[in-house]
Parts: structure tokens; sequence; C-alpha cells
């Protein structure tokens, strides 16, 4: 019996934030906007997009090397766009 490693692979790269995009995260989670990946499978992801009690999620798919910068991508966009409306 093996030990069970490798056979449930996370597929997800990780990913570091550059200061700006930890800026508009740090702001998204403060104003209600939370935006996360979900398990399409085990080798992609949809992205859910939470603002104010509206869900959302994306109708495309994202692998693991795209996933993360999408994620933080969308946390920018809200940013710029609601920065100062919320």
């Amino acid at each position: 019996m093996g030990s069970g490693l490798g056979k449930n692979k996370n597929h997800m790269q990780t990913y570091l934030r550059t200061k700006k995009e930890d800026e508009a995260y740090l702001w998204g989670i403060r104003h209600g906007v939370k935006i996360s990946p979900f398990a399409a499978s085990k080798t992609e992801w949809w992205i859910d997009i939470e603002v104010k009690d509206q869900k959302n999620r994306s109708p495309k798919t994202y692998d693991g090397k795209t996933v993360w910068p999408k994620v933080f991508e969308l946390y920018q966009f809200y940013y710029e766009k609601y920065n100062k409306k919320l």
C-alpha cells in the first residue's frame, strides 16, 4: 500500500502578488469584493466573483498557470473601477 502522495496533485501554481495587486486585493476584501478560484476539475478552475452579495462565475476555466494572475487582474479591475465609489 502506497503513501498516497502524488495521487491528488494540485496543479495550481504559486503566484506572488505585486505591490499594486496586493493593494487592490486588500481594498477589495475591505469593500466586500471576494474573488476566488473554484475547481472545475483537477487541472482547471472557474473564478467566482462576489461583490456586495452579487455572485458570478467566469464563463471560461483557467489552468494552473493562469488562474492566480487572472484573480488578481480582476481585483485590480474592481479596484480601478470602484475605488472612489464603494
